[in-house]
């Protein structure tokens, strides 16, 4: 009767449990791939303030800037 009464009527029966196990096995995955954006965003963050050029080029990139004699085409996809 005890073993009845643990398996599916405690506040921590057999599907909590199993609930709990996805979201921390979840979490830990998210865990190593936030660790390995920081790193990456971190060897970024050195290289545009260690190079001029690297700078220039994130920014036409990701802001579209241009210099003042350049025009900028955005080419989509459909």
């Amino acid at each position: 009767m005890f073993i009845i009464w643990m398996a599916f009527f405690d506040q921590y029966n057999l599907r909590t449990i199993y609930r709990l196990k996805t979201d921390l096995n979840k979490m830990k995955d998210d865990k190593t791939y936030y660790l390995k954006e920081i790193e990456a965003t971190k060897s970024q963050v050195e290289q545009l303030n260690s190079d001029i050029y690297a700078v220039e080029k994130f920014a036409r990139e990701n802001y579209f800037m241009k210099r003042e004699d350049e025009d900028i085409f955005i080419i989509t996809k459909p």
